[in-house]
């Protein structure tokens, strides 16, 4: 299951008897994210609570929330960056185009090849701009010809191709912090993803450096499902098509995003989006 895709983007690399929902070209809705249920703990601590809630395929849905209500844990319960954690547990499902993505027959590296996070702290490779964004498509088999234009597909389609074409040799470290982060954005793209996690992907950034990864968020949603965790409520009302509000681990509202900042149905939720809670 979650088996990976050849180097050309036209294969999907499936095998015949194991099924790949997430990857399938007959799936009807193969980025659409399901889950029910889903309760967390680490260790005795409890930080999900029977949360459930469905992301439509090609939209942006922001989860907003005070720290430690568990955005980055729902997040890493998607493609099972949690389980590198020792002493936590879960219960419930989260299915990623039909496929439950605990289940044993799945291969969890493919799976965060195909469902791939950005985190809050944008950490390159200590290595080239070229091979942090070769690094995944190294692993595909690409190389040569072919693998010079992934690379700088990717980089032109986040915007760094002008500001790197002459440095890619260069260490990505010493990119400036937007940059670095939309480096791992492209990373993370390189690999074609149907899902993209962003985990405060803009925190701590200067305005224009926001704005460029704003602008490359809202292009992305063209081709990708995005889940994006944020603590700007403004940012998340510029951008998402749908928020979902968390507090202690629960999902206390989720709706469109204009009726979450405009119409919430929940008071809990109309304090925060208003500034009487945080």
């Amino acid at each position: 299951m979650l088996l990976p895709r050849s180097c050309d983007p036209g294969s999907s690399g499936r095998s015949k008897t194991a099924p790949d929902a997430v990857t399938s070209e007959s799936s009807p809705n193969p980025a659409r994210i399901e889950i029910q249920d889903l309760s967390f703990w680490y260790g005795s601590t409890q930080v999900l609570r029977s949360v459930s809630m469905v992301v439509p395929e090609r939209q942006i849905t922001a989860l907003i929330g005070p720290s430690g209500c568990g955005k980055s844990t729902l997040l890493g319960c998607l493609n099972r960056m949690n389980d590198l954690i020792p002493g936590v547990r879960q219960s419930g499902v989260c299915r990623v185009g039909g496929v439950d993505v605990q289940d044993p027959g799945v291969d969890v590296t493919q799976l965060r090849r195909r469902v791939g996070m950005v985190f809050q702290k944008a950490i390159p490779f200590p290595q080239s701009v070229f091979d942090n964004v070769a690094f995944g498509l190294r692993i595909g088999g690409c190389s040569g010809s072919e693998l010079e234009d992934r690379v700088a597909s990717v980089l032109q389609r986040t915007g760094l191709w002008d500001e790197v074409r002459d440095g890619l040799n260069g260490n990505a470290l010493g990119l400036s912090e937007g940059q670095r982060q939309r480096l791992c954005i492209a990373r993370a793209l390189a690999v074609d993803p149907v899902v993209l996690l962003l985990d405060e992907p803009a925190c701590a950034l200067d305005p224009i450096a926001v704005g460029r990864i704003e602008d490359l968020i809202r292009d992305l949603r063209q081709d990708h499902t995005i889940l994006l965790a944020t603590h700007q409520l403004q940012q998340a009302a510029r951008l998402s098509d749908q928020t979902a509000f968390l507090q202690a681990g629960e999902l206390v509202e989720m709706d469109s995003t204009e009726r979450v900042f405009s119409q919430p149905r929940d008071p809990r939720t109309e304090d925060y989006v208003t500034g009487r809670f945080r």
